[in-house]
């Protein structure tokens, strides 16, 4: 009989922390959207946030100045072959060929006003899907700056910057949905039977390499936890099998970290 895999109690700790309310998720990926639009000039010449359209739900499957935010995300999310920070965009809506889409405009609520929850900072990921397909991801795995100025950020970063898609047009925003995945505390696994796909998210690391997956993938994949194990190395760069010494306790220079989160996203 497989001895039992020893308590996670430290993933368990950290995942404990107070989950974002329905109307706090409703909040930040209204202010998401609205980042989005403003950036690309949808917002008309105020720089406003958008109020969505009823846009809420929920679904599985840093910190000072905005350079060091940014830098930081691309940084945690290993993906920093990203293209340097292209700025406002001064183009109009006319010249973005949307005159006659609908303004979404609201009051931009200031700091003091946010509920505790999206003031507090937390590691967090932003995904954007178009028409069901991935079209960019980034994250800081680093409670380095505030939940809604980290998620603002990376809601553009990830149009943006993610090397392996093409920038977001202003054109395309319209059809992009935006997910948030705001993460817990990782914390450090010792067996490969401690690893929970769906729950947690991974982290692996040896020497400069490392390999971050979200919880989510591991059910959209429907791969159990040796697998999940496996992909996080190859993302990593690492060979796939690199975690079983690990697990037998003959690598210390290689490690896992486990993490939850909270995702939510716009309606579909």
């Amino acid at each position: 009989m497989n001895e039992p895999a020893p308590p996670t109690n430290e993933v368990e700790s950290a995942a404990s922390q107070p989950l974002l309310t329905p109307a706090e998720q409703q909040m930040l990926l209204t202010l998401a959207r609205a980042e989005l639009r403003s950036y690309f000039g949808l917002a008309g010449s105020e720089d406003r946030p958008g109020e969505p359209s009823s846009r809420e739900g929920a679904r599985h499957g840093a910190a000072a100045g905005e350079n060091t935010r940014r830098e930081s995300a691309v940084d945690e999310n290993a993906r920093h072959r990203g293209a340097p920070n292209q700025g406002r965009f001064a183009s109009s809506r006319d010249q973005a060929g949307l005159k006659d889409e609908p303004d979404i405009l609201a009051d931009r609520p200031a700091a003091a006003d946010l509920p505790a929850a999206l003031r507090r900072p937390a590691g967090v990921f932003v995904t954007l899907h178009a028409h069901g397909d991935l079209r960019g991801c980034l994250g800081s795995l680093v409670a380095a700056a505030p939940l809604v100025e980290a998620v603002k950020d990376l809601v553009v970063a990830a149009a943006t910057r993610d090397p392996r898609f093409p920038a977001v047009t202003a054109r395309d925003v319209g059809d992009l949905e935006v997910e948030i995945s705001v993460l817990s505390a990782p914390a450090p696994l010792t067996r490969a039977a401690q690893v929970d796909p769906g729950r947690h998210g991974l982290i692996v690391a040896r020497d400069a390499s490392r390999g971050v997956l979200l919880p989510q993938v591991a059910v959209e994949q429907g791969w159990d936890g040796p697998t999940f194990l496996s992909q996080t190395c190859t993302k990593a760069g690492l060979p796939a099998d690199s975690w079983h010494a690990w697990d037998r306790g003959q690598d210390e220079d290689f490690s896992v970290l486990a993490f939850t989160a909270q995702v939510f996203a716009e309606a579909g």
